[in-house]
């Protein structure tokens, strides 16, 4: 607000009032003659005389800025804006490099200026060390990696389509754009937030790591996840336990497969949550068949795969469900197959192959039409006879011709069974007939041998059982030669049980030995982890300090009853073994609340670990009170989980500043109030020192040393003190210090420094050069640089090849504005530094930080938005061009705060002030209108939407440009007047605004349905949305 003008004449007012009083002072004077020079010397005059009125009509606006001046109310100095930078070292360099403080980087002007310069805080050691994995551990055991690469540098965005639906179960998605992709990147599917993890990527394919576990239409929108949001995406956990054995599991179709613990009993099969598969080209379900297991309908065998790099035929146990009981933990597996009857693979007697008949119709001669001594009878079954210690079961139909009654004793006595070691015929010792006389079964059974072995006949390498007749028994008294054997439905079964040659377990991304002795109880319940955290993995140690690793977080809002509490420990190895170790950090992130510096020294116990099936040195950072997505005893919903947008190594902090230190600014004269000049502007940070050695004795130093009071002394080479630096504090107003006080006054926009006059504030005392000021300086909207601009090194450090800021650069604003500073005075002088009213409170948060644009205090309003006496909401805006501008988490930490300090008692205390963003409703504007003719369609369409996405922009929008009012919706007469002012439009033939708020509440205004007042909270701000409009032509 301007004062009144004293006098608010112009130049053609003071000649017309001139000209007027001519004819009484100067009546000779021609008035009506231009090219008299006395008209010129009237306009010179009267030019002058406004002068001088303008600088009188300054007066009492510079005897306010006086009178706030005195109140010790300045402009706000300028602020620096701030950066992490990393720091890269030189490629296989092996030791850490020392980066001190004050250490200067650069990013190019964009102006044609000077360079921007930036400059570290705190010194940081530049470790060699690469972070490999990043990832997270929910308590129950779930394992969410983060994206790939996304430890060293930002994961780029990635947009496509769906061209073709995906149905549940597929592997493989058409997209309308797959370029760039790679290997391991992580898709979010459609707004539900489906993820799937990527194989491969080629043209407009996509291979996924596993199948789709929903459907997903034509169209649907997929994009790269950019960002690691702990405890979400792809669960890579997976419990499975694996068993092996090359003989045993050697079986097909035709096969049922037991799994039996110690007793004999079978419980895997009965187990819904655990799913039994095979490989066959990739892995297969188990069928259950009661208490046993059968592969599915076409399967020839068990196929070889190799796991953990043991090539093998392997069984795997896989938890789909967890908990609930089901099988139990046992010492002892065994696989046991069952081979159900089959026809052989070959048959031969003597060297002629035979087909056997089957269902009783036809057969053969076991030893041909004319049996003599020596016959011999082959049966080839590699699924079968393969099986080492396993029981086999011969079985044929006896046809009329035979002799039956003497079947088990010719099958016993008169032949030979006998089966091929490798190296020779062997007999079977061991072996029973049964005949069913009925039926005209014969049953023959025998164990298999353990050097059962592969054989040759007649050129078909398999595993074979040879039948010879010897035609008499060990007596002599028995002789078939001449007598047919007639035979039909020749079948071989098997059953046969042992212990896996190999048991693996795989749980946390790596396999565990669980072969029998390893000493390990098998089972399938997962071993819960009681603490969920996030894993970092470092390649090598690192060691020493302070190493520092910025985290870039998506701003969260977190209750202060639900504030998380982050412990970080490191893996060490200790006398007694390895285990976790806390680590002291310096955490800048709030406990992962906020973006910042994580600081740490790491000490040389630190070991390597095999976790995750990556054997790294392990930092990790527990969730000590579990608030991650977890509710309290009182049903409170738990904290959002961190969101981390990147992470990176050997990462400083950087302010946009220049560091001065020593600097001699004058001397001392023991005048009063005496006056100095800081050379360079605007002064972020000072220390200032006299030199008291000539005024100060022996005995008032000691006493300095007890006060604890800050000074440095400069001694020559014997000893002696030469110097005496004594530092003096800044006061906020010298009218407030005391006469015995080393204080200061200083002006940090325009580096003005003043001394007391001895009775408010000390005098420094006489002296050469003995006033000395260490500073910095700095600062401006002008250090507010993009992300990958800071790319400078300007001091020079050895083996570090580069720097890069890898986000932008914020919180630079340029020095206040004198009427800023005219419009805050009256302010701080009603609230006097105290927050009362709710209006205290607005102008308090104005003052917190730079950037806000806009305030709305809720008085007695909660976290929740619900009436609550004692508690106060303040909803923030800081300027921004964006569309939806919303407050960081530093931002409200700062206000919340500064207003903490401020505030009353009742209100001060821990969780009472809540200070939040606005709540976002979306206004989208459907419309009809009418150009002059056809050729004006087009650019009428792009000037309306245009002039709608501006009049509805939350902080420059409105009727005047100064943005929308909390809780304020535009009128449709508004907008009739915004879009009939279109060029080339006729008129505005329909209108309709539609208002979405975050919740999916909708509110429809048109002629007819004017908006419900109270239907729009407090906190509301509106923002454009996507509009509707339709132009045509009048002509039409």
């Amino acid at each position: 607000m301007r004062a009144p003008l004293m006098d608010g004449r112009d130049v053609g007012q003071i000649i017309e009032q001139l000209l007027e009083l001519a004819p009484y002072y100067v009546p000779e004077w021609n008035m009506r003659n231009e090219r008299d020079p006395a008209a010129a010397v009237l306009r010179i005059f009267a030019g002058q005389y406004v002068d001088t009125l303008e600088r009188l009509n300054r007066v009492p606006d510079k005897n306010f800025i006086v009178f706030l001046s005195k109140l010790g109310i300045s402009l706000l100095p300028a602020t620096q804006a701030r950066a992490p930078v990393t720091f890269r070292l030189s490629a296989g360099l092996k030791d850490a490099v020392l980066i001190p403080a004050r250490t200067q980087v650069a990013a190019p002007p964009s102006d044609g200026g000077k360079p921007i310069v930036f400059e570290t805080g705190q010194p940081m050691l530049a470790t060699p060390a690469r972070i490999t994995d990043l990832l997270s551990v929910t308590a129950s055991g779930g394992i969410y990696p983060a994206p790939p690469n996304m430890a060293e540098q930002p994961v780029a965005p990635l947009w496509a389509v769906l061209t073709a639906p995906a149905r549940q179960g597929d592997i493989v998605l058409l997209v309308d754009n797959a370029k760039g992709l790679a290997p391991g990147d992580l898709l979010s599917l459609g707004v539900e937030g489906g993820y799937a993890e990527v194989q491969a990527a080629k043209g407009e394919t996509i291979t996924l790591a596993s199948p789709l576990q929903a459907v997903y239409a034509a169209g649907t929108e997929i994009s790269r996840v950019t960002s690691f949001q702990l405890f979400e995406g792809v669960n890579k956990q997976d419990n499975v336990l694996y068993l092996a054995h090359g003989n045993v599991l050697g079986c097909g179709r035709s096969t049922a497969i037991r799994l039996v613990n110690e007793a004999g009993e079978a419980p895997a099969a009965a187990d819904v949550r655990i799913r039994w598969q095979y490989w066959n080209e990739g892995w297969e379900d188990l069928l259950p068949d009661g208490d046993r297991f059968r592969v599915k309908p076409g399967t020839m065998q068990i196929g070889m795969t190799a796991v953990n790099g043991e090539t093998n035929r392997w069984l795997r146990g896989q938890i789909i469900v967890a908990g609930g009981g089901g099988t139990r933990s046992m010492r002892q597996w065994q696989i046991e197959t069952a081979g159900d009857a089959v026809p052989p693979d070959l048959l031969f007697s003597n060297n002629n192959p035979v087909e056997p008949a089957e269902g009783g119709s036809g057969g053969f001669y076991l030893f041909g039409p004319s049996p003599r001594t020596g016959d011999t009878f082959y049966l080839a079954s590699a699924e079968a006879l393969s099986k080492r210690g396993g029981e086999v079961t011969l079985s044929f139909v006896i046809g009329e011709e035979s002799l039956e009654s003497e079947v088990e004793s010719i099958m016993t006595e008169a032949v030979s069974w006998e089966y091929w070691n490798g190296g020779g015929w062997l007999r079977w010792e061991r072996q029973s007939v049964d005949y069913e006389e009925s039926a005209g079964i014969c049953r023959i059974r025998f164990r298999n041998s353990d050097d059962v072995a592969l054989a040759s006949v007649q050129g078909q390498e398999n595993y074979w059982v040879r039948c010879r007749l010897i035609a008499f028994n060990a007596s002599g008294e028995l002789e078939v030669t001449g007598k047919r054997l007639a035979v039909s439905d020749v079948a071989v079964s098997y059953a046969v049980k042992a212990t896996p040659e190999r048991v693996l377990a795989y749980r946390n991304l790596q396999y565990s030995d669980w072969t029998a002795g390893s000493g390990r109880e098998l089972g399938f319940e997962p071993e819960p982890d009681d603490t969920q955290a996030v894993y970092i993995g470092f390649d090598r140690a690192p060691l020493r300090g302070p190493i520092s690793l910025y985290l870039d977080l998506a701003d969260q809002v977190y209750n202060p009853d639900r504030h998380p509490l982050i412990e970080w420990q490191y893996y060490a190895e200790k006398r007694g073994g390895s285990r976790w170790m806390k680590l002291d950090v310096s955490d800048g992130t709030d406990h992962l609340a906020k973006s910042g510096c994580l600081a740490f020294i790491g000490l040389p116990d630190w070991t390597e670990a095999p976790l995750f099936g990556r054997q790294r040195y392990w930092l990790r950072g527990v969730d000590t009170l579990g608030v991650f997505h977890t509710a309290d005893s009182e049903g409170n919903s738990g904290a959002p989980a961190p969101v981390i947008q990147g992470l990176y190594r050997n990462t400083a902090l950087v302010d946009q500043a220049e560091s001065y230190r020593d600097e001699v600014i004058g001397s001392s004269s023991g005048t009063p109030n005496a006056l100095f000049t800081v050379p360079k502007v605007p002064v972020a940070a000072e220390e200032l020192f006299i030199d008291e050695l000539s005024s100060i004795t022996d005995r008032e130093r000691l006493l300095l040393q007890d006060t604890g009071a800050v000074f440095v002394e400069e001694k020559d080479e014997k000893g002696n003190v030469t110097r005496f630096w004594v530092r003096w504090k800044a006061a906020d107003a010298l009218a407030a210090a005391g006469s015995e006080e080393r204080c200061y006054a200083i002006d940090r926009t325009s580096g003005r420094i003043q001394f007391g006059d001895g009775v408010h504030g000390m005098i420094p005392p006489i002296g050469t050069n003995n006033v000395m000021l260490h500073y910095r300086c700095g600062g401006g909207a002008r250090g507010n640089v993009p992300a990958g601009a800071i790319t400078m090194l300007k001091s020079s450090i050895a083996y570090v090849d580069g720097v890069i800021n890898p986000v932008a650069a914020a919180g630079g604003y340029d020095t206040e504005g004198t009427e800023a500073a005219k419009a805050r005075g009256p302010l701080m002088i009603h609230h006097r530094n105290r927050a009362v009213t709710a209006a205290d409170y607005e102008s308090l948060a104005f003052e917190a930080a730079r950037g806000i644009a806009r305030v709305k205090c809720l008085p007695n309003v909660n976290e929740q938005g619900l009436p609550h006496p004692g508690r106060m909401t303040l909803v923030i805006v800081p300027q921004s061009v964006g569309q939806l501008p919303q407050p960081s988490a530093a931002l409200r930490q700062l206000v919340t705060d500064y207003i903490q300090e401020r505030a009353a008692n009742v209100v001060a205390g821990r969780g009472h002030i809540h200070v939040r963003g606005p709540a976002y409703a979306e206004v989208a504007v459907h419309a009809v209108l009418v150009a002059n003719g056809m050729e004006g369609v087009p650019e009428a369409e792009r000037l309306a939407f245009g002039r709608l996405q501006s009049f509805l922009h939350p902080l420059t929008g409105g009727p005047v440009g100064q943005g929308w009012e909390f809780g304020r919706v535009p009128a449709l007469s508004d907008l009739y007047a915004l879009l009939s002012g279109v060029p080339g439009l006729a008129y505005v033939d329909r209108l309709e605004m539609l208002i979405r708020d975050s919740e999916g509440n909708e509110i429809t205004i048109n002629a007819s349905q004017p908006a419900p007042i109270a239907a729009f909270p407090q906190h509301m701000l509106i923002y454009s949305g996507e509009h509707q409009v339709v132009v045509r032509s009048n002509s039409w």
